[in-house]
């Protein structure tokens, strides 16, 4: 029909008239109704009213007009107050739709019309949720209610998908199905709708439980891939040229913890593991550590206990006897684990047991020969404190000051109360020398000498000179090869002759502040070796005063991280170590292991001594 001017059209209803409206809304029916405030349904545009404003008591009336979407249907159920069917009116299938008070807001067009509608449509979920319920077709269309909490709720959320989920399955379920018996006839056959439920709910269970395993095992591999990159930087700063032997030390042990760390979070990773052994190994170099080699265990005194095994006749578990009148009271802590080979014999003092074990190291087995509370040669034993070798024998020493030798070929024990036994302290060591027996700081500042054969006389004063009496403070530990050392708290080795203090050895410090709790050589012993049992490390020590290395167990074997006792076979080239009830044999390390003393390793403060083939 061609254009049409509409430009009066749009100028309201101030141009006035039916006819202008009418024109207006054939020409643009839908912006109309949108630019304007809703008044009064499409059907009654044409009507006058009398008041311009509804009020809340009007109702809109709906005689079938409007077509009920057949997608929606009412759901039966509590009545709305904002949307109800009449109940006094006889004719079915109308709804009275009450104004909800907000007709005064303007619909505009645009999305912004839709998000002020005070009327929503039933999601999917609410359908599913209320199927089960009714099967009406009117569906409820109602103001949306707005929650005074913005919180989710995870209640409400699970319902609603348990509801999907659950009408999902219903669906796949097949009604039935139809089977023929013996006789030929089919015969009806219903699927349990349980079984596939619950085959279902299986599944789903595996998936969320497949994924967070996987999510997990990728935040593992994340953690891991952190770490070992972290670590990685931190030996890179390590090995800058130039760089002060302190920081390169600091960068080292980061790296070390944070490649342990990485370990730790995937003990599957072969990179976290070549790490570490790398990253130790740079250290132990710097440090002078020198790891021990085929180190494999011998005993486990804790079999020989269960199973029993003793061979000395009389061995009770009798707990120790109270200490003998006149005796003063232990007052130091003694090493609780000593051990002593002679050729294929292992002497070990456990001292919480308070048993010696004789173990034959070839046939590795072991078996109790001393116990605290049984009777020797008439004597009962005390609480064993210590324990060392004489000639071919082994001497132990109980809390009474009693002594009790072994004799190995007749496998019997004599005892002999030691002489000025009341006027004597409970020994820090003992140690023997051609058969003299001696006692470190039983009397204070002093090593106490009993000769052979004469154990029960009152010994000697052995140190004479009142400056080394002076210098013997706080005593731990001694061995005796001809020339008496003694080991400090602080970790300096006194090396004594002729009664007196002749140098005094200061040992390589291994950083840790770790004191001395073994020290071990003799006639047959080229070196001297000192055990910190706290660090688990035995620095091998020349007898002129230079530290040639300081040994440890390998880095896999984390039990020995820390020790209970030590001895050397230099003769057979092995180191024995007890770890708890356990003992371990180790190959000592050659003398080329160390070209040269460790960086720090004061020596002596005097000339090295010749060896002495006298007793000292």
């Amino acid at each position: 029909e061609g254009p049409r001017d509409t430009s009066h059209d749009m100028s309201g209803e101030e141009d006035g008239g039916d006819e202008n409206k009418a024109i207006t809304f054939s020409a643009h029916p839908t912006g109309t109704l949108l630019n304007r405030t809703v008044e009064r349904p499409p059907f009654q545009i044409g009507q006058t009213s009398s008041t311009d404003e509804p009020s809340e008591s009007d109702e809109l009336e709906f005689d079938g007009w409007e077509d009920t979407p057949p997608a929606l249907s009412l759901v039966e159920g509590a009545p709305d107050p904002e949307l109800s069917t009449t109940a006094d009116d006889n004719t079915s299938g109308r709804i009275i739709i009450k104004p909800s008070g907000r007709s005064d807001r303007p619909m505009t067009s645009g999305s912004g019309a839709l998000q002020h509608s005070p009327y929503k449509v039933p999601t999917l979920f609410e359908l599913a949720d209320e199927e089960e319920e009714t099967d009406a077709s009117l569906t409820r269309i109602g103001p949306v209610r707005h929650s005074k909490s913005k919180t989710v709720s995870l209640v409400g959320i699970g319902r609603q998908t348990a509801g999907v989920l659950k009408t999902a399955l219903i669906g796949l379920i097949p009604e039935r199905t139809s089977t023929e018996d013996v006789t030929g006839a089919s015969r009806p056959m219903i699927i349990p709708a349980r079984v596939l439920i619950a085959a279902g709910v299986l599944v789903l269970s595996g998936l969320l439980l497949f994924s967070v395993l996987s999510m997990a095992a990728g935040g593992d591999k994340r953690a891991t891939t952190n770490l070992l990159e972290q670590a990685k930087r931190e030996d890179l700063l390590a090995n800058q040229p130039n760089i002060p032997e302190v920081e390169r030390k600091q960068h080292l042990a980061i790296a070390l913890l944070k490649a342990k760390e990485a370990r730790v979070a995937n003990p599957q990773s072969n990179e976290a593991q070549l790490l570490v052994s790398n990253i130790q190994g740079k250290i132990d170099k710097s440090e002078g550590v020198t790891r021990l080699s085929q180190l494999k265990q011998l005993f486990d005194l804790a079999i020989t206990e269960k199973n029993g095994a003793a061979s000395t006749p009389g061995s009770t578990m009798e707990p120790p006897l109270a200490q003998v009148s006149g005796v003063l009271p232990l007052t130091t802590t003694v090493t609780s684990k000593q051990i002593v080979v002679q050729g294929n014999d292992a002497f070990i003092l456990d001292g919480s047991a308070q048993k010696v074990y004789r173990c034959k190291i070839a046939a590795q087995n072991c078996a109790v020969v001393l116990s605290a509370g049984e009777s020797v040669g008439g004597q009962k034993v005390g609480k064993l404190s210590n324990l060392t070798s004489r000639v071919t024998n082994v001497v132990a020493l109980d809390d009474a000051r009693v002594a009790y030798v072994f004799d190995p070929d007749s496998n019997a024990w004599q005892s002999q109360p030691l002489g000025d036994a009341s006027k004597m302290q409970q020994p820090k060591d003992i140690a023997t020398y051609d058969g003299n027996l001696y006692l470190l700081d039983a009397k204070q500042g002093q090593v106490s000498k009993y000769a052979s054969g004469a154990y029960g006389e009152v010994p000697d004063d052995w140190i004479k000179d009142p400056a080394s009496v002076a210098q013997l403070k706080d005593p731990i530990t001694m061995a005796i090869d001809g020339v008496i050392y003694v080991a400090l708290r602080d970790g300096k080795i006194l090396a004594m002759q002729g009664g007196k203090v002749v140098r005094t050895i200061s040992p390589k410090d291994t950083g840790s502040g770790a004191a001395p709790t073994d020290l071990f050589t003799g006639t047959d012993t080229r070196d001297l070796y000192l055990l910190r049992a706290s660090e688990g490390s035995i620095s091998k020590i020349s007898k002129d005063g230079q530290t040639l290395s300081i040994l440890k167990a390998p880095v896999a074997n984390e039990e020995l991280s820390t020790l209970d006792g030590m001895t050397v076979d230099e003769a057979r080239g092995k180191l024995y170590l007890i770890v708890g009830t356990k003992v371990y044999e180790a190959q000592l390390p050659g003398p080329g292991a160390t070209s040269a003393p460790l960086e720090g390793a004061k020596g002596t403060e005097s000339k090295p001594l010749v060896r002495p083939t006298a007793e000292p």
